[in-house]
């Protein structure tokens, strides 16, 4: 039981992080959001496609669909990468853009970055507990 905290908390930040992505688009014009996510060097929207993808692993994980070492690596990675995007497109995006008036979120991008750490948290508590930093299974299963 103790071992699927991790995968659940990745799930759940997954979750969170899609949520919070799209309720941009209920408050605010596409046109606006689209030009709020199109600053900087990348789209956190991508990041939103690999959220999904570690919601599979980690639902594939829990069902025996897939090994617990190879969907805790892909949680891993893919959480590793969300973080990256993330924090490149808050970094790199023009601050005006991201305080525009009328916007209703300004600390979205904050926000993201803070559920793309809780992924990599997750995955990575997963990761320690099966063994995968030491190249070796665990024992208790």
């Amino acid at each position: 039981m103790e071992r699927s905290i991790g995968m659940a908390l990745s799930t759940i930040a997954s979750a969170a992080f899609i949520v919070i992505l799209l309720a941009a688009f209920l408050v605010e014009s596409v046109r606006d959001v689209l030009l709020y996510y199109g600053f900087g060097t990348v789209s956190p929207i991508f990041a939103g496609i690999l959220a999904m993808v570690v919601i599979l692993a980690c639902v594939a994980v829990r069902y025996g669909s897939l090994s617990e070492t190879t969907g805790t690596a892909i949680a891993l990675g893919l959480g590793l990468t969300i973080l990256l995007v993330v924090t490149v497109w808050a970094v790199t995006g023009r601050v005006d853009v991201f305080q525009a008036s009328g916007w209703a979120f300004p600390a979205q991008r904050w926000v993201l970055v803070a559920v793309a750490v809780l992924i990599v948290l997750g995955a990575g508590l997963h990761a320690w507990r099966v063994g995968l930093f030491s190249g070796s299974e665990s024992g208790t299963r």
